[in-house]
């Protein structure tokens, strides 16, 4: 039966042979190649006697030996003219001898996502393309850090003029006929220039930059996300003073709990060597060469991990960047990825960096001293040594003391000249760094949605713990005391009982103790009742649940009693003694339970996406 086909060139329709089924023939008009399919799914109809005049005459006469094009390479999948010298279809990488598609070919046409191996070169290009398109988060980092740079050099002088321009009378005790307010007046100066004051320093310059890190970290989550979505510009961000505090306080936080498997590990190790270090009256060589070759592992390993981390920070769900264990097993699975993208990096902080060591530079030899910034250099001046030692602060010395306005000048003028280079530097890793979760995303097991009521595993579970756990160890003790109050009558009368435990280590042990005695003593009674009380409560869910997105529920998805809620604390807590083995069972089981859920019939349920602002 013949076959209608129609030719790709001129549009006519052209009846070809049954015998032409899968081969190529030319069409009588233009001459060019015209494949002839295998099956169809709809056999044609007869052709009437006026088609059998025109074209079916034709080819009834025609020598299909001379019809066939043999010069002509014809995909017979697809039909695509494939080129001389190729044997796989340009189109369907199908191979033109075998009739089956190519391997390499294939794997690729069924991967989900985009091709891995365009990373590479998008690393470069790209985010070069992305740092032009958004200067303006440069030259906001550029603004920040000299603004938090300023607001240091501003503390650091105002230090220096409390020291320098309090009133002389007042250091011999002039000034006042009460020895003791004398006495008062007379430490300011002392405390300042003590090493009181220079930790003073330190906590605020702490407090200062951790702002500039959360701005960072601010800006890294927005341009990974707007990568992820394939897009070139990220929407505006407004730098804030308690913004970027809070998520500077959150990068420590996370910090802590990624690091403490290690830290636990760690610790120990240094402290043991140290003892033995002072009890042998050895020197601090062998201390120091543990401590370096417990440190360096460490830090390599945080170097590695920390951009696989950031780019589960910027998904939904954010759990798995808390996990040590979790992000040394994805850094693995992509160690060439991430060893290109330190690579990266570091070229792209060479010009940063030559710009910052040159104003270094000129700042030791202007000061011909150790090299840091102002406070460093305030404090590490000669005259200071014996108020450090313990000395007093006298005139002479006052007189003596110089602000080292040249060394803190230069190190400004090396913040504003490197600024904005390592500002673009910043931009350009940080989409380099979000290329990488875009190729790499399914090789990194990112978790963008969950849905309502699934089950949660361990590792969730261990993020919001530990994270429960700062909260209640730096603020519970202060805030859980005053919830409790607000509660009912009970609450009440354990916010009284607290308090006059308080005052009772208070007289027992002076201040500095007592805290430390109360928190030691209250710490356990404050976390059961942190838990009960958010585990029971209208969230069903922790601070730490809540960032993860996890709730607690009973086995029909009820809301706890407080009493349901204190006895399955009550029980965690307890069961976290032999070694945590009830709490390992929440990933093994098949309700995702852990011993004290199993005994309390409660479940621990992601909240899912419907509900959650993402």
């Amino acid at each position: 039966m013949p076959i209608k086909v129609r030719c790709g060139k001129c549009e006519r329709v052209i009846a070809a042979p049954d015998a032409a089924r899968g081969k190529a023939v030319r069409c009588p008009d233009c001459k060019s190649p015209v494949r002839v399919p295998t099956k169809t799914k709809k056999e044609s109809v007869a052709p009437t006697a006026s088609d059998s005049s025109s074209d079916g005459g034709f080819f009834s006469s025609l020598d299909l030996s001379q019809a066939e094009d043999a010069r002509a390479r014809i995909c017979p999948k697809c039909a695509t003219q494939v080129p001389s010298g190729v044997s796989d279809c340009p189109t369907c990488f199908t191979n033109l001898v075998t009739g089956v598609v190519n391997t390499r070919a294939a794997k690729r046409m069924s991967r989900k996502g985009p091709n891995p191996a365009l990373f590479y070169g998008a690393a470069w290009k790209d985010s070069f393309q992305f740092m032009l398109a958004n200067q303006r988060l440069a030259l906001q980092t550029w603004l920040v850090l000299c603004l938090i740079s300023t607001l240091h050099l501003g503390m650091v002088w105002g230090s220096y003029y409390i020291i320098t321009n309090h009133p002389v009378e007042n250091a011999e005790g002039g000034g006042s006929d009460d020895p003791e307010e004398a006495k008062a007046i007379r430490s300011l100066p002392e405390i300042m220039a003590s090493q009181q004051g220079f930790w003073f320093h330190r906590g605020l310059m702490f407090v200062l930059y951790m702002i500039l890190v959360g701005w960072i970290w601010q800006m890294t989550v927005e341009v990974i996300r707007a990568t992820q979505a394939k897009k070139s510009l990220v929407r505006r961000l407004n730098f804030g003073f308690l913004d970027a505090g809070a998520f500077g306080v959150k990068s420590l936080v996370w910090l802590v709990v990624f690091l403490l498997p290690v830290l636990c590990v760690a610790a120990p190790i240094l402290v043991i060597t140290g003892a033995i270090a002072v009890g042998t009256g050895g020197g601090g060589t062998g201390t120091m060469v543990v401590g370096l070759a417990v440190l360096i592992p460490i830090a390599c390993v945080f170097l590695v991990t920390m951009p696989v981390a950031m780019v589960h920070m910027a998904q939904g769900h954010t759990y798995k960047a808390y996990s040590l264990p979790l992000m040394v097993f994805a850094a693995c699975k992509n160690i060439p990825n991430v060893l290109y993208l330190c690579l990266v990096a570091l070229v792209a902080s060479l010009i940063p960096l030559g710009v910052l060591g040159g104003g270094i530079g000129a700042q030791f030899a202007v000061n011909n001293r150790a090299v840091g910034p102002p406070h460093e250099l305030l404090y590490s001046l000669q005259d200071l040594f014996p108020v450090r030692n313990g000395g007093e602060v006298t005139p002479a010395l006052m007189e003596k003391l110089v602000f080292p306005w040249k060394g803190a000048g230069i190190w400004m003028g090396a913040i504003v000249v490197a600024g904005p280079f390592i500002s673009y530097a910043i931009v350009f890793v940080i989409r380099a760094l979000g290329l990488m979760g875009f190729y790499f995303q399914r090789r990194l097991d990112l978790i963008n949605r969950t849905k309502p009521n699934q089950l949660c595993g361990f590792w969730a579970r261990y993020a919001a713990y530990l994270v429960d756990c700062i909260l209640v160890a730096t603020i519970g003790c202060i805030f859980e005391p005053i919830e409790l109050w607000k509660r009912n009558e009970i609450g009440k009368l354990v916010s009284l009982a607290m308090g006059a435990v308080l005052i009772a280590y208070f007289w027992l042990f002076g201040f500095p103790l007592c805290l430390l005695a109360f928190y030691a003593t209250t710490f356990p009674l404050i976390q059961i009742i942190y838990f009960a009380r958010m585990e029971s409560s209208k969230e069903q869910a922790t601070l730490g649940k809540e960032a993860v997105g996890i709730m607690v529920t009973g086995l029909n998805g009820e809301r706890l009693t407080f009493q349901r809620a204190l006895l399955r604390t009550f029980l965690k807590q307890l069961l976290a003694l032999p070694l945590g083995l009830g709490w390992i069972m929440a990933g093994f089981t098949k309700q995702k339970q852990a011993l004290h859920d199993t005994l309390c019939k409660t479940l621990v349920v992601f909240q899912g996406d419907v509900d959650r602002d993402l």
